[in-house]
């Protein structure tokens, strides 16, 4: 059986901090103008504030939306501004499992509210969903179903504990000083169990199948070439959940654990867990970048010391 990975061993090295590449952008004129700036935009999706943020940071290049709401998805997110007539171009894509995402709302927005309109005990309980838990298929089964799960928590002596209402759902009492009800306390992330595969083939793999990274791929590259833009960054904020959720990033040591296979046409790719940034390029390879001053100090010292 393979030996799990040691997270503090083997790191990848370490950059400029998001704070370190600000001031590396710009004084403070130049940051309060970028923030300004960026504050005015309306339209940006789900993870493109933080992604401008930080190509801004450690490319030292100016953030400017391009597929603004006329332009429709033809353009790429992002266009970086340097000197004179220079420019990057930069798309932004989550990770997010859409499957994942209905079947937690569908737990939260649906199955609880029913439990708790339906409960008449006594005592808060918050429930917890696991992995891969049957969802009711139509209204009246969900409603059939909630009566029976908020009738066995109406029984239930909190001090018990736990209570199991069935495969994949449990509840256990709530300390806190809420009303009696059944509130929404966690679901598992759903990622899918895998063999011990090393991170850069696994992230290679997700890179070079997935049919969304495809699309926004073939759109950065068609706007590279119109461009004549010299880079090209694909910035990915990754997801904790879903199908893909093993592809978060815990550990600097995961970018030397395998092989990485480049996107063909892409010369910098980024994975994102907010401002902790790991950053690809086909110059340096992988280079790890805090979020904050203290983080690099650290990861720094760890990379110098003996697990390096």
């Amino acid at each position: 059986m393979t030996e799990p990975r040691n997270l503090l061993k083997g790191w990848c090295a370490v950059g400029r901090s998001f704070p370190e590449g600000l001031r590396a952008f710009g004084n403070g004129p130049r940051i309060r103008s970028l923030d300004a700036h960026l504050k005015s935009l309306t339209g940006l999706r789900s993870g493109e504030l933080e992604a401008a943020w930080a190509l801004a940071a450690h490319t030292r290049l100016w953030p400017e939306p391009r597929d603004g709401a006329e332009a429709g998805q033809r353009l790429v997110d992002f266009v970086l501004w340097g000197e004179g007539d220079y420019l990057e171009a930069a798309e932004v894509m989550q990770t997010t499992d859409p499957e994942f995402m209905r079947r937690l709302v569908t737990m939260s927005d649906r199955i609880v509210p029913a439990i708790h309109a339906a409960y008449s005990g006594t005592h808060p309980w918050g429930l917890q969903f696991e992995r891969f838990i049957e969802l009711p298929s139509s209204q009246r089964d969900l409603q059939q179903r909630a009566s029976v799960w908020a009738g066995l928590l109406g029984s239930a002596d909190p001090e018990v504990g736990t209570v199991e209402l069935g495969s994949g759902l449990s509840a256990w009492p709530l300390s806190d000083e809420r009303p009696a009800g059944v509130y929404f306390s966690s679901a598992n992330a759903e990622i899918a169990e895998r063999p011990e595969t090393p991170y850069l083939d696994r992230l290679s793999e997700y890179l070079a199948t997935d049919g969304n990274i495809a699309r926004h791929v073939e759109k950065l590259r068609a706007e590279s070439a119109t461009l004549a833009a010299p880079r090209s960054h694909l910035y990915l904020p990754i997801a904790g959940s879903g199908e893909n959720g093993d592809l978060l990033a815990l550990s600097p040591s995961l970018f030397t654990w395998g092989t990485f296979t480049p996107i063909d046409g892409v010369t910098d790719l980024w994975l994102a867990n907010g401002l902790d940034v790991f950053h690809w390029s086909v110059e340096t390879g992988w280079v790890y970048h805090p979020d904050t001053d203290e983080g690099a100090e650290s990861a720094r010292a760890h990379v110098a010391g003996p697990n390096s």
